[in-house]
């Protein structure tokens, strides 16, 4: 366990930790003795955590205090963010301190001429005989401290969707997929290996209710970019029978205590909102919500708000007035929330740099502290009222798959632990890949790889980026800016942001001479923008709310006359002549467009859903739909969905990305 602003940089990202963490832990006490303020600090916790892998402490000396450098060195030292350049232990720190203290008693008593003035003396000594009760108080706490005990319920190779204690507290109702199968629902007895498949048809569980009723969604579909299994909400009960279908498109659910109301989180008209009672609207967002839980008295709701299609966020409460509370903010990484049976706490699984989760405790007031880690993804799912927790131990990984331009086969161009390819040259020899996972920490990477398997290249930062027409350019984006990186010799260009306060998506105009994108001003609606790449501001074009298909390569038409954009959910094709747009027909809801060719005539599409993913090609003056092709990797286990798919323009070379996760169910005792 930690609190934020003295956790070592190895605890916060999840790694082994030994005694040169509590080192850390003691030098940031130290430092804040000294200057009377924390070495690392920011507005929230995972800012403060981000300071710590980052940031070097400010100088002690600043502002006037009498700090003796020899002090200074000790506590750097301590502060190190490598573990092996830090003292070794606790002990270490006090054997250096008694040192200094000695030094500077033996110049008081020889009455020799002093560098320190008093106040830093006194400084020296009681920080010797604070480090000297840090040894043996760390020593104490590692003797008594009771280690948690874990059960294993799960032993098959697959994905675990989300798991629930029975009523009894005794059995776990769960959700998996295992070998590439659809999920289905489980139950096994704490404490034994049996496992009982339910008998309904394919389903993820969302709650468990206090007299035995199960909330599952039906025909569930993974949502790309993000992590919910969409579907039909339904309730059956644990003995069994026919499940009764409540509400479509429901990503979680939970039951309140009286087993009788919800809260849900829906999706309707192309946004998210959470509601409970279902229909009582209680937030809304343009990106999406995860893990809603209601409090143990019923009158709040927690859950995971993510402001993007990413899984970064915040912890958030809301009352039945929909008053809303951010109890936890700025994590790069937000999977799994629960109560604590005491309503004391909400515990979560985040991290604030990527990487691997960890189980972390927050109250309403918003006070954290860190519960457990490990070097994997800890995700919680479950707590029950004697305060045993579900939890799943994941490993998370993301890879590209891909065929290039004159190659006998595909092969995987993955590069660290979260490749994703994000554009694919003309030619179909190059592809532009975002790394994202812990091995490059909060901002994606951008690399350049050759489809020929030669070693990838990092131009530069961003997790959404194309290549220009000429292949010359790589237009970046995030949520805060447009950049535009060279693949030859030259320099960053960044787009004048002139008032955009948040960008969505951006592509090229044929040309190379425009880009459009979504983005919105501070206070106002998304809608479209042009802009010139060689200077200029930003103009608007079309009415607020369109935006532009995620993974649309080029929504521009050829000639530069109109522009594919998604109104209310609905693909539109929008003439900047200012006549109305017309909707594009023919698609169905799991299409996302990928490739327009033929000039205009045909429109490829790539449906994620399910195992194996398709794509087909759609003339869409006809309405007629062929089948183009099947993707499914060579191992199909804890296949999440396919995030993104590339063609070229002659359909000759594509690639695509894959989501996978290995899940252990587990059921622990002693975290609290």
């Amino acid at each position: 366990m930690g609190t934020a602003g003295y956790m070592s940089p190895e605890q916060i990202r999840g790694e082994p930790v030994d005694a040169r963490s509590d080192v850390f832990a003691l030098g940031s006490v130290l430092y804040e003795m000294l200057c009377g303020q924390r070495a690392f600090r920011g507005a929230t916790p995972a800012e403060t955590m981000s300071a710590i892998l980052k940031e070097d402490p400010p100088e002690l000396a600043e502002g006037g205090r009498q700090i003796p450098a020899v002090l200074d060195r000790i506590v750097r030292r301590c502060l190190e963010k490598r573990p092996e350049e830090r003292f070794q232990s606790a002990r270490d720190v006090a054997f250096a301190l008694e040192a200094v203290s000695a030094a500077a008693s033996s110049v008081a008593l020889t009455g020799r001429e002093r560098s320190w003035p008093p106040s830093a003396m006194a400084a020296v000594i009681a920080l010797a005989v604070l480090a000297v009760a840090a040894v043996a108080l760390l020593a104490v706490r590692h003797r008594s401290a009771p280690p948690a005990s874990f059960r294993q319920l799960t032993f098959r190779r697959g994905v675990v969707h989300s798991a629930r204690f029975a009523p009894d507290g005794q059995s776990a109702v769960y959700a998996a997929s295992w070998e590439g199968e659809p999920a289905r629902l489980y139950v096994s007895r704490i404490g034994s290996p049996e496992v009982t498949a339910l008998a309904v048809p394919p389903a993820n569980v969302l709650a468990v209710s206090a007299s035995g009723e199960i909330a599952l969604t039906l025909a569930t579909r993974w949502l790309v970019g993000q992590w919910p299994l969409r579907g039909t909400l339904a309730r059956v009960p644990l003995a069994g029978g026919a499940p009764r279908e409540l509400l479509e498109d429901v990503d979680w659910a939970d039951w309140a205590p009286d087993g009788k109301s919800m809260a849900v989180v829906h999706a309707v008209g192309g946004r998210v909102r959470l509601e409970y009672p279902i229909g009582h609207v209680l937030h809304v967002t343009e990106g999406w919500i995860s893990h809603p839980r209601i409090s143990p008295d019923g009158d709040l709701v927690a859950f995971l708000d993510h402001p993007t299609e990413g899984d970064d966020g915040s912890v958030l409460v809301v009352d039945q007035a929909g008053r809303k509370t951010t109890i936890s903010a700025g994590w790069a990484s937000l999977q799994g929330l629960v109560w604590h049976p005491t309503r004391r706490e909400v515990w979560f699984s985040g991290s604030p740099a990527g990487g691997n989760t960890s189980i972390w405790a927050v109250t309403l007031s918003g006070r954290q502290r860190l519960v457990s880690q490990a070097p994997a993804r800890l995700i919680v799912h479950d707590m029950s009222r004697a305060g045993q927790l579900l939890l799943t131990r994941e490993y998370l990984k993301a890879g590209v798959i891909g065929l290039g331009a004159g190659l006998p086969r595909e092969r995987d161009y993955s590069w660290f632990d979260w490749t994703s390819v994000v554009d694919i040259s003309a030619d179909g020899t190059t592809m532009l890949l975002s790394e994202g996972g812990g091995t490059v920490q909060m901002v994606p990477w951008l690399y350049l790889r050759k489809m020929d398997g030669a070693p990838a290249a990092r131009i530069g930062e961003g997790g959404k980026a194309w290549f220009s027409p000429d292949g010359k350019w790589v237009l970046s984006n995030d949520t805060q800016q447009l950049l535009l990186i060279p693949i030859g010799p030259g320099s960053e260009r960044r787009i004048d942001r002139d008032h955009i306060s948040r960008y969505q998506e951006a592509r090229w105009f044929p040309d190379g001479t425009r880009i459009v994108f979504a983005g919105s001003e501070t206070g106002g609606e998304i809608r479209l923008y042009v802009q010139d790449v060689a200077g200029g501001g930003p103009r608007a074009v079309g009415p607020e709310g369109l935006r532009l298909p995620a993974r649309l390569s080029n929504p521009v038409s050829p000639d530069g006359t109109w522009i594919t954009a998604v109104d209310a959910g609905k693909y539109v094709l929008h003439p900047l002549n200012g006549e109305n747009a017309r909707e594009l027909v023919g698609l169905q809801p799991a299409d996302q467009p990928i490739l327009w060719a033929d000039y205009g005539r045909i429109l490829y599409v790539f449906q994620a859903e399910g195992l194996p993913a398709r794509v087909y090609r759609l003339d869409v003056r006809t309405g007629r739909r062929e089948p183009w092709k099947q993707i499914l990797p060579p191992d199909p286990a804890g296949i999440l969905g396919f995030p993104s798919f590339v063609l070229t323009p002659d359909q000759r070379s594509y690639a695509y990305s894959y989501a996978r996760q290995l899940s252990e169910l587990f059921a622990a005792e002693g975290l609290d």
